[in-house]
């Protein structure tokens, strides 16, 4: 803040800034204000950024299983498919590239349901359902989810 000095003759303020070791003074001060201020904001800042990125994760891999249990009923509900095998090959195939253990099937969980047992007739509806556990798929979110499952389903009926 400024303060005022009277010239002898005049009897004008004169005005004076304050001094330099003032400001820089106040300087310090303020820095020692941020750094607390940062000490406090940070690990909720981390930790939105974190959650973003494993929410948007679980959201790959979500969309992930969704199109290998769409691809495994489509290849299921073929004429020339005899058997499930096939069709769970296709969908632990699709699944590679996401999934680090996808060819595990502790891990990932792939069922196909027939409603006539394994031999499905023209016009039955075939369901492929395939899971996994969320510790299994997580970077970091294990622990929060525990024994929750991402999970996707698809019907197609056989040609």
């Amino acid at each position: 803040m400024p303060f005022h000095h009277f010239h002898k003759t005049s009897k004008r303020p004169i005005v004076r800034a304050p001094s330099r070791n003032s400001r820089s003074q106040q300087r310090n001060c303020r820095t020692g204000a941020t750094t607390i201020e940062m000490a406090m904001v940070a690990p909720f800042v981390f930790f939105l950024i974190f959650a973003s990125v494993e929410f948007s994760r679980m959201m790959m891999i979500k969309q992930a299983l969704t199109n290998a249990a769409r691809e495994g009923a489509r290849r299921a509900s073929l004429v020339t498919a005899q058997n499930s095998d096939v069709a769970d090959a296709v969908v632990r195939d699709m699944l590679g590239p996401t999934m680090q253990h996808a060819d595990d099937p502790d891990i990932l969980f792939v069922k196909f349901d027939y409603p006539n047992g394994s031999n499905a007739q023209s016009g039955d509806r075939i369901t492929a359902q395939v899971s996994v556990n969320c510790s299994d798929v997580s970077w970091a979110a294990g622990p929060f989810f525990g024994q929750a499952r991402i999970s996707s389903m698809a019907s197609m009926v056989r040609e």
